[in-house]
């Protein structure tokens, strides 16, 4: 993301046009933020599969399970009541436990689950998924109004 950032500041630069270079810019990370969501969602797809299968360790299936639960549990590192490092150690936290994962787990669970969770994404309706985004957008919305609300009464 920092590099797309930095590439786009040299191309306005350079070009001496800034409407044209932010355009360049706009697309390229619109297409960084699609590939993202896109390889997060066929992640979770892995990760569930592999947590099914028989063969995965017990240990990377305690890794998926405490991942899975510090993503939704209030208690944190830094507590979600300071607004943005509360969510951003939730962002850190959770890829990397994933990530752990992924280079723990066997080699035929995880080409195995990887096909199964390439069948799933192909058959997932792209209208249930904008629908769970929405839906998440506007929670994280709410959630917003309610900690302003909270500063504005209470502090």
């Amino acid at each position: 993301m920092v590099e797309i950032f930095f590439s786009c500041v040299r191309r306005a630069h350079t070009l001496g046009h800034f409407q044209k270079s932010a355009g360049i810019c706009t697309i390229l990370i619109m297409n960084f933020i699609k590939n993202f969501f896109s390889n997060a969602k066929e992640g979770l797809f892995i990760l569930f599969y592999a947590f099914r299968d028989k063969r995965t360790p017990l240990f990377s299936k305690t890794v998926i399970f405490i991942a899975a639960a510090y993503l939704v549990s209030p208690v944190d590192l830094i507590p979600d009541t300071f607004f943005p490092a509360g969510f951003l150690d939730d962002l850190a936290v959770v890829p990397s436990l994933f990530y752990f994962i992924y280079k723990r787990l066997p080699h035929d669970v995880l080409t195995e689950s990887r096909e199964k969770a390439r069948r799933t994404n192909k058959a997932v309706n792209r209208n249930i998924i904008a629908l769970l985004c929405a839906a998440a957008a506007a929670l994280i919305l709410f959630m917003i109004l309610l900690y302003l609300l909270y500063k504005l009464l209470f502090m």
